[in-house]
C-alpha cells in the first residue's frame, strides 16, 4: 500500500496500483453529536380528530421543534431515536419504544383501534399518519412533525381519532460532507 497525494487528496493505492482510497470522495465529517440526554427530548402533545354524525374530522398539521445549536458548516442529520411514553399514567402502551435510525423522512402511525367509539369492524385503517424529520438551518437543529389525521363520521354521536402524548428521545450526529 502507498499513501501519497495526487492533485491536493489524499490517496491510497495497494501494491498493483489499484486505488483503495481517495479523499475526493467527499468524506463524512460529524461536527456535533446531539443527544436527548443532555439536550432534552421532544415531547409531542395529544391530539384529537372529533367527527360528528354531520361530518369527518381532519388535521393536517407540521410544527417545527428546536434541538439545538450546531456547527454552521453542518447540513446532514443522522443517527437514532427512540418514541416512549410521555409522563406517567398516559395511555400509550403500544408505543414501540426500540431505538431506530433516523435519516431522511420517517413515518410513525396510530391504528383506529385508538379511536375512541370506534366499532371493531371498522379497526383496519390508520387513523393517522405522522411524519418527522431531523434537519439543519442556519446551525440550528430541527425537528419537524407533520401529523395527518381522520376521524370517520359516526351514524350518531361523535367519534374521537387520538394520538396520545409521547416523547421522542434522539441520538444524532450532524455534519457536512467536505
Amino acid at each position: 500500500m502507498t499513501l501519497q497525494f495526487e492533485s491536493g487528496d489524499l490517496v491510497i493505492r495497494d501494491g498493483a496500483g489499484t486505488l483503495k482510497f481517495s479523499s475526493a470522495e467527499n468524506l463524512f465529517t460529524v461536527t456535533d453529536f446531539v443527544d436527548s440526554r443532555v439536550v432534552g427530548a421532544v415531547s409531542l402533545p395529544s391530539r384529537t380528530a372529533t367527527a360528528t354524525s354531520t361530518a369527518a374530522a381532519y388535521i393536517n398539521t407540521s410544527t417545527d421543534y428546536f434541538i439545538a445549536n450546531v456547527n454552521a458548516a453542518a447540513d446532514i442529520v443522522f443517527g437514532m431515536v427512540q418514541a416512549g411514553p410521555a409522563g406517567s399514567g398516559t395511555d400509550n402502551s403500544r408505543i414501540n419504544t426500540r431505538w431506530r435510525q433516523v435519516n431522511g423522512t420517517n413515518i410513525y402511525t396510530w391504528w383506529a383501534t385508538a379511536v375512541q367509539g370506534q366499532p371493531a369492524v371498522d379497526r383496519n385503517f390508520a387513523s393517522s399518519l405522522g411524519l418527522f424529520t431531523f434537519y439543519i438551518t442556519s446551525g440550528q437543529l430541527y425537528m419537524r412533525d407533520r401529523l395527518i389525521m381522520r376521524a370517520y363520521a359516526p351514524t350518531s354521536g361523535s367519534r374521537n381519532a387520538v394520538v396520545p402524548a409521547f416523547t421522542m428521545n434522539f441520538r444524532l450526529y450532524c455534519g457536512t460532507f467536505i
